[in-house]
Order: C-alpha cells, then structure tokens, then sequence
C-alpha cells in the first residue's frame, strides 16, 4: 500500500475547494502566531473557523457546523 503524498496531491485536494484551503492556511497561521502570543492569531483562527463553518454547511455536515459555531464564538470570546 503506497501513502506518499506529494505535493501534487496537496494542490489537486486543495484545487477543488479554495474556501477550504483559505481555511487550512489561516489555521496554520493562527497556530504559529498563537505559539508566539502574537494577538493577530486571533482573527486568522476566527477567519480559519469561519470558512470551514461555510464548508461544513456546503457538505451538510450538520455536527461538525455546530461545532465550529462554538469554535466562533469562543474565538470572539478569546480575542
């Protein structure tokens, strides 16, 4: 069984979603800048939530929506 990912791989799962992609950079950003104590992690983690919000209501995945609602309002909360 062959796992390699390559970077071509990364681009055409990403290629198919840009709100998706919007989301996985900004929450990788958050992350950074939260390690840091940076108060611009902040809004890129809402920013990240927010469009995996639009995502999982695109996808009907109700439970994960709900969640990251959560997730923006403690977020808000947060900053």
């Amino acid at each position: 069984m062959d796992i390699t990912l390559t970077a071509a791989d990364i681009y055409n799962y990403f290629a198919g979603n840009p709100l998706e992609a919007a989301g996985a950079l900004t929450g990788l950003l958050c992350v950074y800048l939260n390690t840091r104590q940076h108060i611009w992690g902040w809004p890129l983690g809402i920013i990240s939530v927010a469009c995996y919000v639009v995502v999982f209501w695109n996808v009907f995945l109700f439970g994960d929506f709900l969640l990251h609602i959560v997730y923006l309002v403690l977020g808000f909360y947060g900053w």
